[in-house]
């Protein structure tokens, strides 16, 4: 939470002047105060590290990330919304998600520590908020610091929260003067927390403490889940006859292709024999490729292409009259201005009544489009 003490109702008795009834008041009684800041490596999706900046929050049960740092590492993010509180029950929400992060010191393979952070936008105002001297403080000057730690104010990266607090810092101490920071030891070096007295009283407060409240994420997920309502389908006597020769009737063969007997309604034999009919159109097409070279090179090619597949096979002895046999002619379509294939295979029944004619109709399961509603929130 970042505050602006002008916002506040706040009085201080320092710095009040009296005085023919008018009472002067400082609001900005507030000292800078250094917060725990740890340079860190964290991994992307690639296993690289990045060096990143963290603040250590006792305060937070949970830890956060930035966008920007968690589109820069392209880790996979696991949907999430979660309500934020804190301080004066001010509240907001994170719901772009959550990382599984892993970071260790900087410049070293170990410890390391793998943890869940949300992705926030940003965590807090930039910190330090003024650059520090560590030499400008006695206790200070033999410890070292990271360069990017509080010589210069930037963003913070990365929110560590009080899961790994516990484990992130030791119990070395180095402190000054009551009124000077205070440094802490921990795994990625040492911290500085406390007062900075080189600097005039702020109006600017930086209070991260959060309470994750997951009791949202459920709310926000059952509000917009989708009710699946399991629907019965009605179907037509003969939709069922069909339904049903499908499932006593479908194979797959062993190249992995599945086979269906045709699911005919009638006695497939009243469609006649239409062998000398079926071969005398397949004469009138001989003789029309035989007048176009091109045609007849592009057809053939394309038939080639269909026995090659497999779709067609080549009979090897006649189909016996007594039998019953149906005959599809096929001739070619040209389409010179198609978007991919030029030529193509057409089908024409030669009976009055066509084979299809003869199958049963499979059920519709996909309603019409003049039945679907769609419901917007």
């Amino acid at each position: 939470m970042h505050i602006n003490s002008a916002d506040l109702s706040l009085t201080s008795p320092v710095n009040s002047v009296s005085g023919k009834g008018v009472a002067l008041q400082n609001n900005n009684i507030f000292n800078t105060v250094i917060l725990p800041i740890a340079i860190l490596e964290i991994k992307d999706y690639t296993g690289s590290f990045h060096k990143v900046r963290a603040l250590i929050d006792s305060g937070s049960m949970a830890n956060f990330i930035t966008l920007n740092l968690a589109n820069k590492l392209k880790l996979p993010r696991v949907k999430s919304c979660h309500g934020i509180s804190g301080l004066n029950s001010m509240s907001s929400t994170c719901n772009k998600g959550s990382v599984y992060c892993q970071i260790k010191p900087f410049a070293m393979s170990e410890p390391s520590f793998d943890l869940n952070a949300i992705i926030t936008k940003t965590i807090c105002a930039q910190q330090p908020q003024r650059c520090l001297s560590i030499d400008s403080y006695a206790h200070l000057k033999d410890l070292h610091f990271d360069e990017d730690q509080y010589s210069r104010s930037a963003p913070v990266d990365l929110l560590l929260g009080a899961e790994l607090v516990p484990y992130v810092l030791d119990d070395q101490r180095v402190t000054g003067r009551p009124d000077e920071p205070v440094a802490v030891g921990s795994v990625f070096g040492w911290l500085l927390m406390g007062t900075d007295t080189g600097s005039s009283a702020s109006s600017e407060i930086t209070a991260c403490c959060a309470v994750v409240d997951s009791s949202l994420e459920t709310c926000f997920q059952r509000f917009w889940e989708i009710e699946q309502v399991e629907t019965q389908l009605s179907l037509f006597p003969e939709e069922a006859v069909c339904e049903s020769h499908f499932i006593n009737n479908c194979q797959r063969a062993q190249d992995g292709r599945f086979v269906l007997a045709l699911p005919f309604r009638d006695d497939p034999s009243r469609l006649g024999n239409f062998y000398h009919q079926a071969l005398r159109r397949y004469l009138l097409l001989e003789k029309r490729l035989s007048r176009n070279s091109e045609l007849k090179s592009a057809y053939s090619e394309f038939m080639l292409d269909y026995l090659k597949s497999e779709h067609m096979t080549l009979i090897t002895s006649p189909f016996s009259d007594t039998t019953t046999n149906y005959y599809l002619p096929h001739h070619c379509v040209l389409r010179p201005n198609g978007p991919s294939t030029k030529l193509n295979k057409g089908t024409s029944a030669i009976a009055e009544i066509s084979c299809s004619s003869y199958l049963l109709l499979k059920p519709v399961t996909s309603e019409n489009a003049d039945e679907i509603t769609v419901f917007g929130r």
